[in-house]
């Protein structure tokens, strides 16, 4: 054990995707591609903005669609049993494809960066927000 000992490593770490369309909509993107889910995992290694910009300029890349329902917000306990389900939904977006190399993209790609933690004296799993990343442009 050493002085910076902890519970902190890549897998305690996550990271949501979400579309910011121009209208202000957001969409979290409820599956990565494979490729997508390679460069996510890379990036949680060592988690600073330059490293989720090969993420980033892949969502740029990939055509992205809703899938035409709203799923509500679920809340689970430590043992992974459904507590509740919140009075918010959220619509998803599902990839569809390569987008075209000349087909513009007028959205904003935001990875929120996150770390697990475990309370041991009230047996609870949170997720702490470490850092949010807006990307407005590929770069």
């Amino acid at each position: 054990m050493g002085m910076f000992a902890s519970a902190d490593s890549a897998a305690t770490r996550f990271a949501q995707v979400t579309i910011e369309a121009p209208s202000g909509g957001r969409y979290p993107i409820s599956r990565l591609t494979q490729e997508q889910n390679t460069l996510s995992r890379a990036a949680l290694w060592y988690p600073r903005r330059e490293n989720f910009v090969p993420l980033a300029n892949s969502i740029r890349a990939t055509q992205w669609a809703t899938q035409g329902t709203t799923e509500p917000v679920r809340h689970y306990n430590s043992n992974g049993k459904l507590l509740r389900t919140g009075p918010e939904s959220k619509e998803l977006l599902s990839h569809f494809g390569i987008r075209p190399a000349d087909e513009p993209t007028d959205f904003v790609v935001i990875i929120d960066f996150y770390s697990m933690s475990y309370e041991v004296g009230a047996r609870k799993l949170q997720a702490n927000l470490i850092d949010s990343f807006r990307f407005e442009q590929a770069e």
